[in-house]
């Protein structure tokens, strides 16, 4: 190759112990690139000059951190994993990571593969010392969570050795952590009364209850009414609205804090699902007129059957029986 009109001719390659590797070759540059200390610096004249280059990596420390679930419910624990490793060829020293949760966190159980580890009192910090970490080597480190309270949390690692590194962007790693609260939302229902007759009112009184330890929030529910039920009202009012297929929609019942309920009634008419949907109705004016017939012939029928079963039920077969009042 010749870059700059000189010519650079590099030859054999050899590695050593530790990674590093180095060139041999020739070159007739006068302004070939040396580093301080080299045997000769300049060029010595004639048609070739000998070099031998050294290539190595660059020390290197980085840290990762993750979290075994996200988001976490208020009170549960979470473990919180950190992987450690030295990427260079060679060893550093007074190596320490410092995990910073918040205050209000409550640590639990605290591992590492290698060094050691102390807390700060309500401080929310751990430090690990890991003293020496050689090239090539790696070590995990875990903490156990609890989080007290909700929010989002923002929690970081910091890595710190005595040598210094070209690359310290991968000294830091945050995890950002959702922690929720935990509510319990259950629904009872009743109806009065029961038993109901055709073509009376029937009121359902259905309670939403919040059982669990945190306020819930945007509380929904929905009721869909049985086929042949009419509806009539529901409270609240504001809150609830229904449609052609016969469900109520409340569409914001909370927040209902721990313990809270929220009540929703509804009253309907029952009524008489004559024939089956209108006796099999089918398409077309026509089709739904012959059906509406239909309908209404054996609506009529069952009623009269119903009043002629009950009379004889209540009065007998006696063709002299009078009903005097």
């Amino acid at each position: 190759m010749q870059p700059g009109g000189a010519d650079n001719e590099a030859g054999p390659v050899a590695v050593d112990n530790n990674g590093n590797f180095y060139i041999a070759g020739i070159t007739t540059s006068t302004n070939f690139p040396v580093t301080a200390g080299a045997f000769r610096s300049t060029n010595s004249g004639g048609i070739y000059d000998v070099f031998v280059t050294k290539f190595s990596s660059p020390a290197d420390l980085s840290v990762a951190m993750s979290a075994s679930a996200d988001p976490v419910v208020v009170g549960s624990n979470l473990t919180y994993t950190v992987q450690i490793n030295n990427n260079g060829r060679s060893s550093f020293t007074g190596v320490t990571n410092l995990v910073q949760f918040p205050a209000t966190a409550q640590l639990g159980v605290i591992t590492t593969s290698q060094g050691s580890f102390s807390t700060n009192a309500g401080g929310g910090l751990v430090i690990f010392s890991v003293a020496t970490l050689t090239n090539n080597a790696s070590l995990t480190q875990t903490i156990v969570v609890s989080n007290p309270t909700t929010g989002t949390n923002s929690i970081t690692a910091q890595l710190s050795a005595n040598e210094s590194e070209l690359n310290t962007n991968n000294n830091l790693a945050t995890v950002i952590s959702t922690v929720r609260g935990a509510a319990d939302v259950a629904v009872t229902q009743t109806s009065d009364p029961n038993p109901v007759t055709v073509g009376s009112n029937l009121v359902y009184t259905i309670t939403v209850t919040n059982k669990g330890f945190w306020p819930a929030s945007s509380v929904t529910f929905t009721d869909t009414l049985p086929a042949g039920f009419q509806f009539v009202s529901v409270t609240p009012s504001q809150l609830c609205t229904t449609n052609d297929a016969g469900a109520v929609f409340c569409s914001d019942l909370g927040p209902l804090a721990n313990g809270a309920a929220a009540t929703v009634i509804i009253s309907v008419i029952v009524m008489i699902n004559h024939c089956y949907f209108g006796y099999f109705a089918s398409g077309g004016p026509v089709g739904v007129g012959e059906a509406v017939g239909r309908s209404m012939r054996t609506s009529l029928v069952a009623i009269v059957c119903v009043v002629l079963f009950a009379s004889l039920a209540l009065y007998g077969v006696d063709p002299n029986f009078n009903l005097t009042v």
